[in-house]
């Protein structure tokens, strides 16, 4: 194994974590995630009040709570970044 967390803080290691769902493509802000760390244990939550991610160009809408462990993309208004969902993306903040 690479790699193992085991979620033993009150909250998560930034130095490893991102809590945003392909920021790159929307913005740290409108896709971070809304998460608690308990018990040792990762819970990611949706709650019904929490908006589309990439509203009105992500088919079909799409709510998303997400952590990663890294993020890249080229500046801001290039096409160069993380899993890009369709043609002609455009990133939208730069992530590095």
């Amino acid at each position: 194994m690479a790699f193992s967390e085991d979620f033993a803080g009150p909250g998560l290691d930034r130095t490893t974590w991102l809590p945003a769902y392909l920021p790159a493509w929307s913005s740290t802000a409108a896709s971070a995630a809304t998460y608690a760390v308990e018990n040792g244990r990762l819970v990611l939550r949706i709650p019904p009040e929490q908006g589309l991610w990439c509203a009105g160009d992500h088919e079909p809408p799409l709510r998303v709570s997400g952590i990663q462990s890294g993020a890249w993309s080229g500046p801001a208004g290039s096409t160069r970044g993380q899993q890009r969902y369709r043609e002609g993306l455009v990133v939208r903040e730069e992530q590095e």
